[in-house]
């Protein structure tokens, strides 16, 4: 408390943001306050591109952007893996290209999660034998809101939210899934879409760099 005031630290006007993984953990974070009843409680989160599940693979973003040169498919599951385990020598990444990870049931129950309804009204659906002795192995954390927060059922009494989503980008759609359902939650959101990269906000000689930038600290100091 007493560096908060050296400092000109508000407690009472705290957010949390991160671009790409570390949009993940600002999400994980503001889940993690809301069911813990942290105090002082957290204002807004500013999530630029996260990474918000990891049980489907073939949402129509990744099966868009699956050879992006900036992440890809095979990145973006290995990354998974290795923040879950800390290594992926073990495993075949084949089985996660098409949701072969998952089983059946599993895709059944969390299809709500990550509603790709929301995104598309197109049918899509991809037939693939699941290996249930991998999804056994994946299952606890794969499902663990606090490290996929789309994986949790209850969107309700979050902060106020500004997501921002680009278009080239295997993420787009967990992003735009993740407003849409923070909305029917009842859930303040400003969801900013931008005709870009995945990461170019790092970019701010980029004009759509500085574009997300002004709309992600004008909503900051309207919400915190």
């Amino acid at each position: 408390m007493a560096n908060a005031k050296r400092f000109g630290v508000d407690k009472n006007r705290i957010a949390v943001a991160g671009g790409s993984a570390g949009g993940n953990l600002a999400a994980a974070v503001a889940l993690r306050a809301r069911d813990e009843n942290w105090s002082p409680t957290i204002k807004a989160q500013l999530l630029f591109y996260p990474p918000l599940q990891a049980i489907n693979f073939n949402t129509p973003s990744y099966r868009r952007y699956r050879c992006n040169a900036v992440v890809d498919l095979p990145n973006m599951v290995a990354l998974w893996l290795i923040y879950a385990f800390g290594d992926i020598s073990r495993f075949n990444l084949s089985d996660f290209a098409y949701n072969g990870h998952v089983s059946t049931s599993a895709k059944l129950t969390y299809k709500t999660h990550v509603n790709v309804s929301l995104v598309t009204r197109r049918p899509h659906c991809i037939l693939t034998q699941a290996n249930n002795t991998l999804w056994k192995e994946l299952k606890d954390v794969f499902t663990d809101p606090y490290f996929a927060p789309l994986m949790t059922s209850d969107l309700s009494r979050l902060p106020a939210t500004f997501i921002s989503t680009v278009e080239q980008d295997v993420l787009r759609d967990d992003g735009v899934i993740y407003a849409a359902r923070l909305q029917r939650a009842g859930v303040t959101v400003r969801h900013r879409h931008y005709m870009t990269l995945h990461g170019m906000i790092s970019y701010m000689f980029l004009a759509t760099a500085r574009e997300q930038t002004a709309d992600a600290v004008e909503y900051m100091l309207t919400h915190v």
